[in-house]
């Protein structure tokens, strides 16, 4: 009689069984739930428990506002500060708000700004002597017996 192999089903994988895992870093302050007409981010408002009013003042200059508690309940359950004036703290840091359409206005703006610069910046490489003056330092140092000469090995 001839017997037929089986093998074992415990040595089997499935697809679903050999996913690669991708790790992710958790963050230290909780995440809102995404608004449709919102975007989040903490604000620094302490570095080294020494307050930071500097750093607020310019964020809510440029249109980030404070969250309360109740625009925001699910970040203030978890275990975060209520500062003295009915914000969101935790660690130094307040959550702050900003409409969807001011943060592309901004990120625009920025996004203006980068491009500008590295125009510059390749417009001036591109130019070679013209442009920048030096890239390459053609001058030379040398160290003889503790002293340092410096120049064209003067």
């Amino acid at each position: 009689m001839s017997q037929l192999f089986k093998s074992d089903r415990t040595m089997e994988t499935r697809a679903e069984e050999t996913r690669t895992e991708v790790w992710t870093e958790a963050s230290r302050l909780p995440d809102p739930h995404p608004h449709p007409d919102y975007v989040y981010r903490w604000v620094r408002v302490a570095n080294r428990n020494e307050s930071d009013p500097v750093n607020l003042s310019s964020r809510t200059r440029i249109g980030w506002e404070s969250v309360s508690p109740s625009d925001c309940p699910e970040v203030a359950g978890a275990g975060t500060n209520e500062s003295s004036t009915g914000h969101i703290e935790m660690a130094g840091h307040r959550l702050c708000r900003m409409t969807r359409s001011r943060a592309k206005l901004g990120r625009e703006f920025y996004d203006a700004k980068t491009d500008a610069q590295l125009r510059g910046v390749n417009m001036q490489l591109e130019n070679g002597d013209k442009g920048l003056a030096n890239l390459h330092n053609e001058s030379r140092s040398r160290v003889q017996r503790g002293q340092i000469s410096f120049g064209q090995g003067e």
